[in-house]
């Protein structure tokens, strides 16, 4: 989001933004495992079975830029 000029000028500042990210934060799925997506043997025969594998990290990012 970046903030508008007239409220920025107010505080001497020349740019301000702010930003917010996520990755693999949610699974819309009725599997009951972890992750459907890990498959520890990487067997085209056993898609879905994580066979105890770690699932993927999910990634929260956020900041915020200022330019005086």
């Amino acid at each position: 989001y970046n903030v508008p000029a007239r409220i920025l000028k107010k505080l001497a500042i020349k740019e301000f933004r702010v930003y917010v990210s996520g990755q693999n934060l949610l699974t819309f799925t009725k599997y009951t495992g972890i992750d459907p997506e890990v498959s520890s043997y990487n067997s085209v025969l056993t898609p879905g079975f994580d066979w105890s594998g770690y699932p993927k990290g999910r990634t929260f990012s956020a900041g915020i830029n200022v330019k005086l």
